[in-house]
């Protein structure tokens, strides 16, 4: 049996959009012949589940983490922060990320040393981000000899959490991943417009690039309660996970630093498509026209932070119409989105050089899917839109278009009324190809072709006998 390191910083108990994908490969790796053993970091308080749902959502992680059946250790992921005046400025930003990101690894290379000789993985696999977990990979891989697999869950250089002071960081930055990942034996990525970002912009050689898709849990579907009305006589619109409910300004000054090279995103990001104002918009219409939609239509809003206000929902005119549900275990995400008459899809939407370039899927998408409810989804021409178009019963529209939305709206509410109240989901049709399990296969297929073509070639002085 082939032996992996994962490394990767979000790893259940806490609580991030990284855990998922990061939960499914150590869940189902095994299954492939793969033993796993999990690198990843201690949770901090800040880190784990809150709320009135926190022990239903760490009850399902605990039981996800010990499915695996290699070896989980956790180590301390912090280190001394560079000074903050050093990230108010452009370069100065970027070398103040860098040194944090030196002190960061090599606070955790000992320890993952000790790991390394104890257990003797065949290939390491670090989860990015933070990109930490790839130096760390990387260290690992040149000191015994193993070769290393970078998964980039988002891209790396394009799609910052936050904008680069100037541009000249982001082209720093672009030159540091393109640096880094070319040490990588394999590059794997989510989907195929993040493939060819790293081919085009960012100059990775096609060869290293493998696309492994994320996926719905079947575990979540097999445990979840049978669906259900959510609210009987109501038609019931959901949205599983967060919004886009303050939206970023767009005045004089901000311009003029965007003109300047300052503030600046690689990706021209719209963030307004993911946020519920269009659909409200329509919604807020439809009662206008007819107010018997006032008693019928309702809006779940199911993961949203409760610690914040949020004026586009609050000054809505109709609250009795929104429901905002904070965040649930992934089990009852999937029996709420099952029990939805209609499930409402956003994402950001990405442009590069004035063309539409979107470089990720919503991990939703998959769960929407296979829960087998209809699909409204506000999205631009993208690989996502193709998916819920080619396996669901769904309907597309610009994200931004008040009409469209309204119409779509009218249809779906009009075929909710001509059915009977009982729900009936599609059945999945050949959609094993869309779960984690599928993506576990993928990527165990590529560790045993990087394993056997590393014992083939594998150099003397590399060799495995550094442990």
């Amino acid at each position: 049996m082939i032996r992996v390191l994962l490394i990767c910083r979000w790893f259940p108990p806490i609580q991030h959009s990284g855990t998922l994908r990061n939960e499914g490969f150590a869940r189902y790796l095994p299954e492939f012949g793969i033993d796993v053993v999990v690198f990843t970091a201690k949770a901090k308080e800040s880190d784990l589940a809150s709320g009135p749902c926190a022990t239903a959502i760490l009850s399902d992680w605990s039981d996800s983490a010990s499915i695996s059946r290699g070896q989980v250790i956790r180590a301390t992921w912090d280190c001394s922060r560079a000074p903050r005046w050093l990230k108010r400025f452009p370069v100065l930003n970027t070398l103040a990320v860098r040194l944090e990101r030196r002190r960061l690894v090599d606070a955790l290379f000992p320890e993952a040393c000790e790991v390394v000789r104890t257990l003797r993985p065949d290939v390491i696999v670090s989860s990015f981000a933070p990109a930490e977990t790839i130096y760390l990979g990387i260290a690992l891989g040149k000191k015994f000899g193993i070769p290393t697999i970078a998964d980039l869950r988002d891209p790396w250089s394009y799609a910052p959490a936050a904008p680069y002071r100037h541009m000249v960081d982001f082209l720093l930055e672009r030159s540091e991943e393109r640096r880094v990942l070319r040490q990588c034996t394999k590059v794997v990525v989510t989907c195929r417009f993040a493939a060819r970002l790293l081919e085009d912009q960012v100059r990775i050689p096609p060869e290293k690039i493998e696309v492994v898709e994320n996926g719905y849990d079947e575990a979540d579907a097999d445990t979840a309660p049978l669906p259900r009305p959510l609210e009987p006589g109501k038609f019931v619109v959901v949205h599983l996970g967060e919004l886009a409910l303050q939206l970023p300004s767009n005045n004089l000054k901000k311009k003029i630093k965007t003109l300047l090279g300052f503030d600046y995103y690689p990706l021209r990001t719209d963030l307004t498509t993911r946020s519920p104002k269009w659909v409200l918009a329509a919604l807020e219409r439809m009662i206008r026209a007819d107010a018997s939609v006032k008693d019928v239509v309702r809006l779940w809003f199911v993961g949203v932070r409760q610690d914040r206000n949020y004026p586009i929902l609050s000054q809505f005119p109709f609250p009795e119409c929104i429901r905002v549900i904070p965040r649930v275990s992934s089990r009852e995400a999937f029996s709420i989105a099952a029990s939805a008459d209609l499930l409402l899809l956003l994402q950001n939407s990405y442009f590069l050089n004035g063309r539409d370039y979107p470089v990720a899927i919503a991990a939703k998408t998959y769960t929407y899917i296979r829960a087998g409810r209809p699909i409204l989804a506000c999205l631009q021409p993208s690989e996502m839109a193709d998916l819920v178009r080619e396996y669901a019963n769904a309907e597309i529209v610009p994200p931004r278009d008040i009409d469209a939305i309204e119409k779509a709206l009218w249809r779906f509410l009009r075929v909710q009324r001509a059915q009977s109240e009982s729900l009936v989901n599609s059945s999945p049709r050949d959609l094993e190809q869309l779960s984690r399990r599928y993506s576990a296969r993928k990527l165990a297929r590529i560790i045993e072709a990087v394993d056997e073509y590393d014992n083939c070639f594998v150099r003397p002085d590399t060799a495995r006998c550094n442990y």
